[in-house]
């Protein structure tokens, strides 16, 4: 970690899961496709990609649980709360949810 960088924290609706990550978040962006809205329930999803290793759980890693489709794209959420923390891609977390983010 650099001197100035920013440490970014995270955690789920209950607080069983807890994360931190260390980098930049990028691409800030807010989806309204049809299974975006289906996930979230939701008019959109709003999400930031992160690089692949910045992210590191503190607490609570056990209690992930995750959905993945055929093309290896999916969320990773809080089995007790149901609070969808990051996005994942080849089971490597790509990006956050910024509902998530402290």
């Amino acid at each position: 970690m650099t001197k100035n960088q920013t440490v970014i924290t995270g955690e789920c609706f209950c607080a069983k899961i807890k994360y931190e990550i260390k980098g930049e978040l990028e691409n800030g962006t807010s989806c309204h496709c049809s299974r975006c809205r289906k996930a979230f329930n939701s008019q959109a999803s709003a999400y930031s990609e992160i690089k692949t290793g910045e992210l590191k759980w503190i607490q609570g890693e056990n209690n992930l649980t995750n959905y993945v489709n055929k093309q290896g794209i999916g969320y990773q959420f809080c089995k007790t709360c149901g609070s969808t923390l990051c996005v994942i891609y080849n089971k490597k977390v790509v990006g956050v949810t910024l509902g998530c983010v402290n």
